[in-house]
């Protein structure tokens, strides 16, 4: 059984899943769960962050999806038929890429 941030996968190998697409979905239910829980979340879903916080969690995202787009990139160079699937212009958080 293979984990996601520290916690376990739903999905297991072997069990069948809908399709390719929802993968990513099925694999990271319980980790979405379990981060739902946690007092930054629950707070900020009722409004209930200062705006220090809210920063400080965005400055922590920031820093995940920049990570994710660097691995996307790799994905695309070593399989080229994906690229049209994690477009730059479509996913990037940092925004579109430089022109050439």
């Amino acid at each position: 059984m293979s984990r996601v941030a520290g916690r376990r996968n739903q999905h297991r190998p072997g069990r069948p899943m809908t399709s390719t697409a929802l993968f990513p979905r099925e694999s990271t239910t319980e980790a979405h769960r379990h981060a739902e829980t946690r007092p930054l979340n629950r707070a900020l879903a009722r409004g209930g962050i200062t705006l220090e916080q809210w920063r400080c969690s965005l400055e922590q995202h920031l820093l995940v999806y920049r990570a994710l787009d660097h691995r996307l990139d790799q994905i695309q160079q070593t399989h080229p038929a994906w690229a049209a699937a994690f477009a730059d212009e479509v996913w990037s958080v940092t925004g579109p890429p430089p022109a050439k």
